[in-house]
């Protein structure tokens, strides 16, 4: 009889379970945040128990939290005074210490293996924007910030969001052609004149993103200033309508009943 040459499927499966199993004593898991040993890549429950995921009651503009249920409709007195360029924004968690922390693992691309996770977050907040939507477009960087930071971490939030719900990715369509500096430290004028007219779309898409509704995703909101300068830059460009959505939020720092 021939000698076997190679390994039975069985006793492969049970060699690269042993090797897992070997792995995991040798070099467990850990949270990102708290560093604590786990049995699979993500969040502890008790940094997860720590992030205040947000379900309402919401302005229905900008999504920031409201002390209590006034009605289904009910605009923000802050949305009343300034009206948003976007349609509406929908935010999954609020932006504290505890998510400030996750987001920056994010960023520095150290928390990467979260990215379906935190996706899937976006896609829940999906059918509570009002549609129909076209195309699905990340906020972009200016490319200095991008070669040194090497990538842009709403694209892949962005990316996955189109794929579930069979939309348009389009990472080209906006442009971030004013390198400006961070945005952090800087109050809410400052954030504004920061960026404005910092975003626009090039000359190729001016024509395709006419008639198109678009939803824009982003890591944070904080002031909606960035937000509010990439819908502009799309709106004056042709596009019909545009909505937000973002991983964290920061709540109004007035009463928001106005």
């Amino acid at each position: 009889m021939p000698r076997a040459s190679f390994l039975s499927m069985s006793s492969l499966a049970h060699v690269s379970t042993w090797m897992q199993r070997a792995v995991s004593i040798l070099l467990p898991f850990r949270c990102p945040l708290c560093r604590t040993p786990l049995d699979n890549r993500g969040l502890c429950g008790e940094c997860w128990r720590k992030i205040t995921f947000l379900s309402g009651p919401l302005c229905q503009t900008c999504g920031t939290p409201l002390p209590f249920a006034v009605s289904q409709t009910f605009t923000c007195g802050s949305c009343l005074a300034h009206p948003p360029p976007f349609q509406e924004l929908r935010s999954a968690f609020l932006y504290d210490e505890h998510s400030r922390a996750l987001l920056l693992h994010l960023k520095n691309r150290q928390g990467l293996f979260l990215m379906p996770l935190l996706a899937h977050l976006l896609m829940r907040l999906m059918p509570s924007l009002t549609g129909p939507f076209d195309w699905v477009v990340p906020v972009p960087l200016h490319r200095r910030r991008l070669f040194k930071r090497g990538f842009n971490q709403a694209a892949p939030l962005a990316q996955q969001l189109a794929q579930r719900y069979a939309l348009t990715y389009v990472p080209f369509c906006l442009k971030r052609h004013r390198h400006t500096p961070s945005q952090g430290g800087l109050n809410i004028r400052q954030r504004r004149d920061n960026v404005r007219t910092a975003f626009s779309v090039p000359n190729p898409w001016q024509q395709k993103v006419t008639g198109k509704c678009i939803v824009l995703v982003d890591d944070v909101y904080t002031t909606g200033a960035t937000l509010s300068a990439c819908a502009k830059g799309l709106l004056a460009a042709g596009a019909k309508r545009v909505s937000a959505l973002t991983l964290a939020r920061t709540p109004l720092s007035k009463n928001p009943l106005g």
